[in-house]
């Protein structure tokens, strides 16, 4: 499917996965792919100090050849059902930012 979106001109938008581990020592899936993979764009997040994020659960899984960018990922507002809204952290919620 990657190298199908890659023929395509697809770029595919990943989160890098939120154990806190280099992704060159324990590869996750699919952010590892950004390794190799032109089309495959791996989004650590970061909090409003711009550093990477580090609680417990929901710490960015991280790697300088692997994740290419970051984006805000902690303690975010988000909407839910019956107009409800929470709080969350997670490489989820950087990717949906990245992605648009």
């Amino acid at each position: 499917a990657i190298e199908y979106a890659r023929e395509k001109g697809v770029l595919i938008v990943t989160a890098a996965g939120d154990r806190g581990e280099s992704l060159r020592v324990v590869p996750t899936y699919p952010a590892s792919y950004a390794r190799d993979t032109e089309n495959v764009l791996a989004v650590a997040n970061v909090d409003v100090a711009d550093k990477l994020v580090r609680v417990r659960g929901k710490a960015s899984n991280y790697d300088p050849s692997t994740v290419a960018i970051a984006a805000p990922g902690y303690n975010l507002t988000v909407a839910e059902p019956r107009n409800n809204l929470n709080r969350e952290t997670g490489t989820g919620m950087s990717a949906a930012i990245v992605a648009g």
